[in-house]
């Protein structure tokens, strides 16, 4: 599996703002808008994995990060973390 050399454009973008942001009110809010798309984007990921990975210790990895994952999607779900 070939791993990406860098960010991309999106996330440079996401990283300045959110650096632009750093130390300011609106800094956590904003944080936690740009993880909730993560945190989808890596359960769609995991979930992949489980159906139809070839690796039986990969795919017991997934079974077990996907509650935490869920959870943490869960918590920064638009915007607002919810204990």
């Amino acid at each position: 599996m070939a791993l990406p050399s860098g960010q991309t454009g999106a996330q440079l973008r996401q990283t300045a703002t959110l650096k632009s942001l750093a130390g300011t009110p609106a800094y956590d809010a904003a944080w936690l808008k740009a993880q909730y798309p993560a945190h989808v984007q890596t359960l769609a990921l995991i979930d992949k994995e489980i159906v139809s990975g070839t690796n039986p210790l990969v795919k017991s990895l997934a079974k077990s990060a996907r509650p935490v994952v869920a959870r943490h999607t869960q918590m920064v779900n638009h915007g607002v973390c919810h204990a």
